[in-house]
């Protein structure tokens, strides 16, 4: 599992040449309200761009992902 957390993120997305934008997020809605994801929401999981519907959602999945294993799902099966 590997996660960066929001104060890492600018650093890991550059050495990876990721860019924190929708257009690079695997999935359109929140795995938690199915609400659209939003630009300021995006973080990275396993070297992917995902999203949610607000920084609060995305802040709950940054600070504990195995908590959410339902979230960690959704995510690969739209990666693969």
């Amino acid at each position: 599992l590997r996660l960066v957390r929001p104060q890492f993120l600018a650093r890991h997305l550059t050495s990876r040449r990721m860019e924190l934008e929708l257009k690079n997020c695997v999935n359109k809605e929140c795995p938690w309200s199915g609400k659209p994801v939003q630009a300021d929401s995006l973080t990275v999981f396993e070297e992917q761009v995902v999203g949610f519907c607000n920084p609060g959602c995305r802040d709950k999945f940054a600070a504990a992902p195995d908590k959410y294993p339902e979230a960690m799902s959704f995510f690969r099966d739209r990666v693969n």
